[in-house]
Protein backbone atom coordinates (compact mmCIF):
# COMPACT_ATOMS: atom_id res chain seq x y z
CA UNK A 1 0.00 0.00 0.00
CA UNK A 2 1.23 3.77 -0.62
CA UNK A 3 -0.43 6.38 1.47
CA UNK A 4 0.41 9.87 2.99
CA UNK A 5 -0.16 8.26 6.39
CA UNK A 6 -2.90 10.59 7.35
CA UNK A 7 -5.19 7.71 8.98
CA UNK A 8 -7.18 7.83 12.10
CA UNK A 9 -5.91 5.46 14.26
CA UNK A 10 -9.04 3.32 14.69
CA UNK A 11 -8.81 2.01 11.25
CA UNK A 12 -5.39 2.24 10.56
CA UNK A 13 -4.68 -0.81 12.92
CA UNK A 14 -7.84 -2.75 11.09
CA UNK A 15 -5.88 -1.71 7.67
CA UNK A 16 -2.16 -2.86 9.10
CA UNK A 17 -3.01 -6.13 9.67
CA UNK A 18 -4.16 -6.50 6.50
CA UNK A 19 -0.89 -4.95 4.57
CA UNK A 20 2.37 -7.08 4.22
CA UNK A 21 4.36 -3.50 3.25
CA UNK A 22 3.15 0.23 3.14
CA UNK A 23 5.30 3.04 1.80
CA UNK A 24 4.05 5.96 3.75
CA UNK A 25 5.26 9.46 2.33
CA UNK A 26 6.85 11.54 4.36
CA UNK A 27 7.29 15.33 3.84
CA UNK A 28 10.30 16.59 5.59
CA UNK A 29 9.81 20.32 4.40
CA UNK A 30 6.96 20.33 6.54
CA UNK A 31 8.52 18.31 9.85
CA UNK A 32 7.25 20.88 12.30
CA UNK A 33 3.37 20.83 12.85
CA UNK A 34 2.79 24.57 11.93
CA UNK A 35 4.64 24.50 8.61
CA UNK A 36 2.81 21.17 8.03
CA UNK A 37 -0.30 22.84 8.14
CA UNK A 38 0.52 25.48 6.02
CA UNK A 39 1.84 23.25 3.19
CA UNK A 40 -0.78 20.02 3.59
CA UNK A 41 -3.03 20.99 5.44
CA UNK A 42 -2.76 18.95 8.28
CA UNK A 43 -0.18 18.14 11.14
CA UNK A 44 2.54 16.07 11.16
CA UNK A 45 1.77 14.01 14.32
CA UNK A 46 -0.84 11.62 12.75
CA UNK A 47 1.59 10.77 10.05
CA UNK A 48 4.61 9.89 12.64
CA UNK A 49 2.09 8.16 14.77
CA UNK A 50 0.81 6.07 11.56
CA UNK A 51 4.95 5.01 11.15
CA UNK A 52 4.89 3.86 14.62
CA UNK A 53 2.02 1.41 14.31
CA UNK A 54 2.79 0.09 11.26
CA UNK A 55 6.38 -0.67 13.01
CA UNK A 56 4.81 -1.73 16.14
CA UNK A 57 2.65 -4.44 13.73
CA UNK A 58 5.80 -5.59 12.20
CA UNK A 59 4.97 -4.54 8.80
CA UNK A 60 7.30 -3.83 6.29
CA UNK A 61 7.66 0.01 6.46
CA UNK A 62 9.70 2.28 3.33
CA UNK A 63 9.27 5.73 3.77
CA UNK A 64 9.04 8.26 0.36
CA UNK A 65 10.57 11.90 0.87
CA UNK A 66 9.53 14.11 -1.24
CA UNK A 67 12.54 16.32 -2.25
CA UNK A 68 11.29 19.09 -4.61
CA UNK A 69 13.18 21.62 -5.66
CA UNK A 70 12.82 25.54 -4.67
CA UNK A 71 10.10 24.14 -2.06
CA UNK A 72 10.96 20.90 0.03
CA UNK A 73 14.83 20.68 -0.52
CA UNK A 74 15.39 21.82 2.85
CA UNK A 75 18.64 20.30 4.25
CA UNK A 76 17.82 20.98 7.86
CA UNK A 77 14.76 20.26 8.06
CA UNK A 78 15.62 16.70 6.41
CA UNK A 79 18.28 16.80 9.39
CA UNK A 80 15.42 16.85 11.39
CA UNK A 81 13.36 13.74 9.73
CA UNK A 82 16.29 11.42 10.21
CA UNK A 83 17.04 12.67 13.68
CA UNK A 84 13.30 11.92 14.24
CA UNK A 85 13.83 8.19 12.73
CA UNK A 86 17.19 7.16 14.38
CA UNK A 87 15.28 8.25 17.32
CA UNK A 88 12.27 5.96 16.88
CA UNK A 89 14.00 2.48 15.64
CA UNK A 90 13.81 3.60 11.91
CA UNK A 91 17.51 3.51 10.98
CA UNK A 92 16.80 0.30 9.25
CA UNK A 93 13.61 1.05 6.54
CA UNK A 94 14.21 2.15 3.54
CA UNK A 95 14.11 5.80 2.72
CA UNK A 96 13.50 7.33 -0.97
CA UNK A 97 13.85 10.50 -1.83
CA UNK A 98 12.64 11.92 -5.14
CA UNK A 99 10.82 14.18 -6.94
CA UNK A 100 8.75 13.80 -10.29
CA UNK A 101 7.30 16.87 -11.69
CA UNK A 102 3.09 15.53 -11.98
CA UNK A 103 -0.10 17.10 -11.94
CA UNK A 104 0.23 20.69 -10.40
CA UNK A 105 4.24 20.82 -9.96
CA UNK A 106 4.67 20.29 -13.98
CA UNK A 107 6.08 23.85 -13.65
CA UNK A 108 9.04 22.39 -11.33
CA UNK A 109 12.24 20.77 -12.38
CA UNK A 110 13.13 17.14 -11.28
CA UNK A 111 15.37 17.18 -8.36
CA UNK A 112 19.03 18.06 -9.42
CA UNK A 113 21.25 14.84 -8.96
CA UNK A 114 23.38 17.22 -6.40
CA UNK A 115 20.53 17.90 -4.26
CA UNK A 116 19.55 13.88 -4.30
CA UNK A 117 23.07 13.03 -3.06
CA UNK A 118 23.31 15.28 0.06
CA UNK A 119 20.05 14.64 0.90
CA UNK A 120 21.34 11.11 0.93
CA UNK A 121 24.23 11.88 3.10
CA UNK A 122 22.33 13.28 5.00
CA UNK A 123 19.94 10.74 5.86
CA UNK A 124 22.51 8.13 6.39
Amino acid sequence: MVSNGYINEEPHLALAGKNDAVNTDLKSKSFSNDIYLKFNAGTLDPVLNTLRILRRMNVWVEITNQVIPTWADDYAMIRKMRQWLAANGFTEVPLHVRFFPLYKLTHLSQTPTSTLVRAKEIAL
